[in-house]
This record gives C-alpha cells, structure tokens and sequence, in this order.
C-alpha cells in the first residue's frame, strides 16, 4: 500500500491540489456572483431613487412658475395704484393750460417707463425669489421622505425580507433631520409678500423713478426711435439701478425685507450660525426681550416642540437671505434681467413696427417712431410683462414671455438644484469657503 502511493504520489499530490484550486475557483466564481447580486439591487434602487428625486425636482421647477404666476395680479393692481397713468391721461384731456398740460406730459412719459421697467423688475425678482423658496421647502421635504423610507427599509431589513435602498441613512442619523411643518413651508412660500404686497414694490418703484428721471428727462418728444436706439435707452436706465454693490444691496432690500438682528445691529444668524443653503445651522439667536419669538429668533422659554419650531424658523430665515445674497444669485438675477429686458425691447419694437419682417441681424436699417407715440406703446407693455395666463395648468408659464424669457438664464438649472440638493455643511450658496 505504502509503495502504491509513493510510486504515485506525484499524481496524488497533484489530483488533490486540482481539486483543491477547482474548488476554490467555485467559490470565488460563488462569491462573485452574489456580489454582482447584490451590485444589481443596489444599482435598481439607486436608478429608482434618482427616478424619484429628478422627478420631484421637475415637478417643483413647475411650483415656481404656478406660485410667480399667482403673485402678477397683485403687482399689476398695485402697479397701477402706484403709477396711476390712466389718472394723468385723463387730467391731460381735462387741462385747458397748455404749460400745465406739457408739465403732466413730461411727467407722465417718466411715469409710463418707470412703470413699466418696474414690472420687469418685479417681476424677475419675484420669480427668482420663488425659487429660491420653492426649492429650499423641498429639500426638507425630500430629506424628510429619504429619512421616513430609510426608517421602513431599516425595518424591513432587521425582519429579514427585503433589501434595504442603498444610500438612505440609517434612522436618527444627522441626514434625516426634523420634519418641516406646514406652518413654516407656508411661511417660507410667502416670502415674496415683502415685494409683492409690502414696501418692497414701492421702495422698487422709487429706485426706478429716480432712475428714469435722471436718464430720460430730457427726451424731447419728436426724436424718432429706432430699434438700436431703444436699447440704448433702456440700457441707461438699467444702469444706475443694477451696476454697483450698492445698487445690489438695494434690490435684496427690496426684495427682503431686513431680519431682526440686521435691524437691531446683532450679529446676523446667516454668519453667526453658519447658515448656508444645503448646510446645517450651528447655533440659534436669543430674543433680546424675552418675548415671544419671531423670525430668526429662539427662546428658552418655549416648549420643546415651540423651540424646535423657532429654531427652524430661523434657520430657513438665514438659509433665504444667505441664498439671496450670494454671489450665484448675484450672477443669476443678472441674467435674468438681461433676458427680460431683451424681451421688452423686442416687445416693444412688435407693438412699434420696429421689425418689419427682419432678421435681427437687419435691425440697423428698421424704421423709427417719435418718443411721442413709443411713450403709449411703453406704457401698454405692463399688461403682457404682469400677464398671468388663466386655465393653462402648469404650462400657464410658457403663456407668459417675459417669464419664459427669465427661465432662459443660462445658470438657472444649476443654481436651482444647488439650492434643492443637499450640500456638506460649509459648502453651500451662502458660504465663504
């Protein structure tokens, strides 16, 4: 037996090492195939989640525009209360001194084109300002869904019978975060009321007013105004009203109005707490008087659930104004100025027959009109910049030129989902690093 197996042990040696390598060889090819099991799940569930997150970014996209949309009619009356147009037409008619009647002329041209480049305004930085809002709401929201469909995976997965979607947090991580309530996605929703209903769309008209003042006072009545022209024009309005920080600042003032600790001169909660968009806040203000609270202010003095609730309060109030004032918004708000003014001038060169059928690359050599007929042309433009399509569902937007022209700011996707995807702390819109 011996000598049978050392005559052969060369053969034995190698069969059992065959067999030894085959089956290892089984056990790796095993292995590999449950890891490509389980890669195809994971890939499955990540395919699904992002199915799910592009589709509720879409659909929050078409909020914006709906929630714009149900701001026009509120500026187009106010607008009109504002400047009222209609009442100086009818005290020209009505003037019998022709001194008095080329002094309510000249006033109303300056009233005609401050009113109508303030609905411009108006309108884009409400846009704009909606979607910063929008979006920062459904963050919470996604992160709050994201967080309640990881607590039921990691339930279902310590069950033993399904999967868990890879990528979602296990349950009271820091990712999960409290829930948003409604009280508070309404109020951030409302943050155009500053603009729309308050002293920001008066301060606007203002800044605008002076502006035209200063540019188009001495626009005599029988120039004639080609297309080239009309640029120019609206260019030197523009000018003084969007070039310079200090011009930047008081278009955010306009559009927000100042947080308590700004106007109290405390420290603001966008640098104190670190707020940023897509980041977590660090800290929350004290009320100076131990009252109740209000936005951007915490008190001891609450209930946990009062406190959480002013604690995010705050916090959303800091993430908005952090947003608004960076310098991605910055960039954004003047593209989106450039689109709309374009819009305008190409508008009112249609209702002036200053494009009679030519490219626009003919647009030297298209007839003029006297500032004297341009003025009523310029003053009917509000009723299409403020117009809000009725029974257009969610396409309502395109309906409106000047909104779509707005949306063809060349950061505006990129700047939105900065703001609906979350971001490392440190790293957000509103962040110095």
């Amino acid at each position: 037996m011996f000598g049978f197996i050392n005559r052969r042990k060369r053969w034995i040696i190698g069969a059992t090492a065959l067999g030894a390598a085959s089956y290892a060889g089984y056990k790796l090819w095993q292995r590999q195939q449950e890891i490509v099991l389980i890669y195809r799940e994971v890939s499955k569930a990540l395919r699904a989640s992002n199915s799910r997150l592009k589709a509720h970014y879409d659909e929050t996209q078409g909020s914006c525009d709906q929630a714009v949309l149900a701001h026009l009619a509120t500026l187009r009356s106010r607008l009109a209360a504002l400047a009222d147009v209609e009442a100086m037409h009818a005290r020209i008619r009505t003037e019998s001194d022709r001194a008095a009647k080329l002094a309510l002329w000249e006033e109303l041209k300056l009233a005609s084109i401050a009113r109508t480049l303030t609905a411009v305004y108006a309108l884009v930085l409400s846009h704009l300002l909606m979607r910063v809002a929008t979006n920062l709401v459904a963050r919470h929201l996604m992160l709050e869904h994201a967080a309640t469909r990881a607590q039921d995976g990691w339930a279902t997965a310590e069950a033993g019978d399904e999967v868990v979607d890879a990528g979602e947090p296990r349950p009271g991580t820091p990712a999960s975060g409290p829930a948003l309530p409604v009280s508070l996605q309404l109020r951030l929703l409302s943050a155009a009321d500053h603009l729309v209903k308050g002293p920001g769309l008066t301060r606007l008209l203002a800044t605008v007013q002076a502006s035209v003042a200063a540019s188009c006072a001495s626009l005599p009545d029988a120039e004639v105004v080609d297309y080239a022209r009309l640029e120019r024009l609206l260019a030197g309005a523009r000018k003084p009203i969007e070039l310079g920080a200090e011009a930047y600042v008081r278009l955010v003032d306009c559009l927000l109005p100042p947080r308590p600790a700004e106007s109290s001169g405390l420290p603001s909660a966008a640098g104190a707490a670190g707020a940023s968009v897509g980041g977590q806040s660090r800290a929350a203000e004290e009320p100076e008087d131990g009252g109740a609270p209000s936005m951007g202010r915490s008190s001891t003095s609450l209930s946990p659930e009062c406190a959480e609730a002013a604690w995010m309060d705050s916090q959303l109030e800091a993430e908005l104004h952090a947003t608004v004032r960076s310098a991605p918004f910055a960039v954004l708000l003047q593209q989106s100025f450039d689109q709309a003014f374009a819009e305008l001038a190409r508008d009112l060169a249609r209702r002036s027959g200053l494009l009679p059928d030519s490219p626009a690359g003919s647009l030297p050599d298209s007839p003029g009109l006297p500032v004297a007929k341009l003025i009523p042309r310029i003053a009917n433009c509000v009723s299409s910049v403020l117009d809000a399509p009725v029974g257009a569902g969610r396409d309502a937007g395109h309906a409106n030129g000047y909104l779509t022209a707005a949306r063809r700011a060349s950061s505006l996707a990129e700047f939105c989902f900065m703001v609906y995807a979350p971001a490392p702390a440190g790293h957000g819109l509103g962040d110095d690093s």
